[in-house]
């Protein structure tokens, strides 16, 4: 059995509510990110590497803080020290890699995000299996007593998402300086799903400074005081994959009883005009728009 600095044990009141919530919260957002996974493969347009991995990381985000529910501890009882530790390594990597994902949309390097997961996973079991005398802590998931590991999550969760709001910025300017596009289907798309993506990544920034902070506040804190932060913490997948994995081609994928008469209906209502190309007369003297993620914008075909 694992050594706990502190658990609770059979979860009761206030807290088992809050429990509860969090759970619920991450299995939504496993079910929204398998449901995207499944769309997409299914889906008539095709998606770059990045997408892939931005919905995937989000999916192993919520299995990491919900093994123990699956596991059977979650609620009472003790659980085992390797699921302990692997339960740790995981939820100390996951949001690095979900945040490395994020700013992956971007940056379209494929490899370091699970370079970043992985290392901080080696960290965590170094910690563990270093110390003879490991003790977690438990309450909806298991978590090192050694603020080492969560110092440098938390810290990497920030600068990734700084990073991620500072390209959004640079969007935003860039559709300042050209605000007639606002009114094109393909780029009103991709800017409410970015304006949606930053209200996200900013709460994902405060989560992260919390963390951060309160990684150097007692042990008794660390217990009883988070799990309401837990639980806005538990609807980052939800936000996540809502966002990116509810385009509509993929809500259509998902609707296979009417995916045959959606096609025959598109087919049979396309004006024949709107299958030729469109020529405009008017002179335009704005510059374009820096190229928009591929993820941002497959709705506008439909649009």
């Amino acid at each position: 059995m694992a050594q706990l600095s502190e658990t609770i044990s059979p979860l009761t009141g206030p807290l088992r509510a809050a429990v509860i919530c969090f759970f619920v919260f991450q299995l939504m957002g496993l079910v929204f990110a398998i449901l995207a996974l499944v769309a997409g493969v299914f889906s008539t347009s095709s998606r770059r590497a990045s997408w892939w991995n931005f919905i995937l990381s989000w999916a192993v985000f919520a299995f990491s803080y919900t093994l123990l529910l699956f596991e059977g501890h979650a609620f009472e009882g003790t659980p085992s020290r390797s699921i302990c530790m692997l339960q740790s390594s995981l939820t100390y990597g996951a949001p690095p890699f979900s945040s490395a994902c994020a700013l992956n949309l971007v940056l379209e390097s494929l490899i370091a995000p699970y370079v970043i997961f992985i290392t901080v996973i080696l960290i965590s079991l170094g910690v563990a299996l270093t110390d003879p005398d490991v003790k977690f802590t438990v309450v909806a998931y298991c978590s090192l007593e050694n603020h080492v590991p969560g110092r440098i999550t938390a810290g990497l969760v920030v600068i990734l998402i700084i990073a991620v709001l500072f390209f959004n910025a640079n969007f935003y300017i860039a559709f300042r300086r050209h605000p007639s596009f606002c009114y094109q289907g393909f780029y009103r798309s991709a800017l409410l799903r970015i304006s949606g993506f930053s209200l996200f990544s900013l709460f994902a920034i405060i989560i992260g400074l919390f963390f951060f902070l309160l990684a150097f506040i007692g042990k008794h804190n660390s217990v009883k005081g988070l799990m309401e932060l837990n639980v806005i913490l538990s609807l980052m997948p939800v936000a996540g994959t809502m966002i990116f994995g509810s385009h509509k081609d993929l809500l259509e994928a998902l609707m296979f009883w009417k995916r045959k008469e959606l096609l025959n209906a598109n087919v049979q209502d396309i004006p024949m005009v709107d299958m030729t190309p469109h020529i405009s007369v008017c002179k335009n003297t704005e510059k374009p728009l820096p190229p928009i993620p591929q993820e941002l914008d497959l709705d506008s075909e439909f649009d």
